[in-house]
């Protein structure tokens, strides 16, 4: 494969995958407004919590993904 190539696929996934962390801040933000508002109403129970830590440790592999995804860009790039 040409490094142009490789180049625009790199860059395709990393868009990607910039979009996945930027939606999961998103849904990590909403869920942890409904988990306290459950909370502060004395009706969470474990399950919202356990759901809002699942979430953050997807969110720890999105952004691993997008990160390792820059450097390998950044790699091609370079003199």
């Amino acid at each position: 494969m040409s490094e142009d190539r490789a180049r625009a696929l790199l860059g395709a996934e990393l868009r990607d995958a910039e979009e996945r962390v930027a939606r999961g801040e998103q849904d990590i933000t909403r869920l942890a407004v409904m988990v306290a508002r459950l909370v502060a109403r004395g009706v969470a129970d474990q399950t919202a919590t356990t759901a809002l830590a699942a979430l953050r440790r997807s969110q720890v592999l999105f952004v691993d993904e997008r990160d390792r995804l820059r450097r390998a860009l950044d790699r091609l790039n370079a003199p």
